[in-house]
């Protein structure tokens, strides 16, 4: 059984996010962004024009994309694979960042619902450490045989191997599945002066290096939304890099940083309390309905776009039917009741792939970080230890 941290405990008015309809269009809009590119004209970017990518499979509004008899493993080799009995142990989720962030948080509802529903028995072990390399490598450490699994977000996992930060590839730990995303917000403490993108970026301009921004690591979603603000607004702002979401908001909370690059599952009840503010969300379109009233990178005027997508990795000789069955219990766990309401409470997006989509999505997503690493990471980010509070920073 998962026991939720403090962080975990989610009161959240269960209206928010009801409307889901257009950010399940905005995930897939990231998962295929991708498939062609293009210049962009006098911004020296790279344009993010999205095509369909063959052999993706989309899900809509909380429908999994799975047949109703989704207790076969679809379009994988797994499901020719003799059954074998799984589990017959207890399952270790090993979680690559700090307890209370986002993924954390919904590991252990994974776990439980998995509880809940089969009887298994799963075990979440949190194990941060470079950028989500050392979480990696724990589960690459253990037999293959089904009973050490990594929960990630693709994103993470691409832009690892995009940057060359851990010796493997999709070949050596593979994708089972996909549940859900969420946008990436940029936060500031209530008592910060900042109240929009546009006084953050006239203040950096005029004060190069001066204000800090806080995110997972140096890989992933967070880590790009910085680039790109860094590029798309000409700013220079001072990264720091941490375990997790959760101390990403704690230290913006507290103002150890002036921002902080996270997605809104590890920090609603400080924004709900009134203690954190959402001055811009790295979703498409104009609106993103988890954060009502919250103006997008895009409405502010910034190409910005960053979806942190998660899900199930096992390492390469894991036997086709315990992927199999992994996968089709994760296709009943994401049809549940249980899990629609988790996903509600939390403000995720659902978009379940099952084994043969995930594969075919986080292979496109390691050629967007391939693409945007060769665009941004031209010269190292600085990783400072302290930065100036809001209040010294204007």
């Amino acid at each position: 059984m998962s026991n939720s941290p403090t962080r975990g405990s989610r009161q959240v008015d269960a209206g928010v996010g009801n409307d889901l309809g257009e950010e399940v269009t905005a995930v897939e809009h990231h998962r295929l962004r991708a498939s062609s590119w293009t210049a962009r004209p006098g911004r020296g970017g790279i344009g993010k024009a999205a095509t369909i990518a063959a052999g993706l499979v989309l899900a809509a509004c909380g429908t999994s994309s799975l047949p109703a008899n989704a207790d076969r493993a679809t379009g994988s080799a797994a499901a020719t694979a003799t059954p074998v009995p799984y589990p017959t142990s207890p399952i270790t989720l090993v979680v690559p960042v700090t307890a209370g962030s986002s993924l954390d948080i919904e590991a252990r509802e994974l776990g439980d619902d998995l509880e809940q529903q089969f009887g298994w028995s799963v075990a979440i072990e949190d194990d941060p450490g470079a950028s989500g390399a050392v979480g990696v490598a724990q589960v690459l450490s253990q037999p293959a045989n089904g009973y050490t699994l990594l929960y990630e977000a693709d994103g993470t996992m691409a832009d690892l191997i995009a940057q060359n930060l851990i010796p493997y590839t999709f070949t050596d730990i593979s994708p089972v599945d996909q549940f859900d995303g969420e946008a990436v917000g940029l936060i500031t403490a209530a008592s910060s002066p900042y109240q929009t993108v546009a006084q953050l970026v006239s203040y950096a301009k005029a004060h190069p290096d001066s204000l800090s921004v806080a995110a997972t690591g140096d890989v992933g979603p967070n880590h790009v939304a910085y680039l790109e603000l860094e590029k798309d607004a000409g700013i220079q702002l001072k990264y720091i890099s941490t375990q997790g979401g959760s101390e990403t908001a704690t230290d913006t909370l507290n103002g150890t940083v002036n921002f902080g690059l996270v997605t809104p599952s590890a920090y609603l009840p400080e924004q709900q309390a009134g203690q954190l503010r959402t001055l811009a969300v790295a979703a498409t379109g104009d609106s993103y309905s988890p954060l009502p009233g919250t103006p997008t990178f895009v409405s502010s005027g910034y190409d910005i776009t960053a979806y942190s997508l998660k899900g199930i990795f096992a390492p390469k000789g894991t036997p086709a039917s315990i992927v199999s069955q992994l996968e089709a219990a994760s296709a009943k766990v994401f049809a549940s009741s249980a899990w629609k309401n988790y996903e509600k409470v939390n403000d995720q997006l659902p978009d379940f792939l099952n084994t043969a989509g995930v594969i075919a999505h986080d292979q496109a997503t390691l050629t967007l970080y391939q693409t945007l690493d060769r665009e941004y990471l031209t010269t190292p980010s600085a990783s400072p230890a302290t930065s100036p509070s809001p209040s010294s920073a204007g």
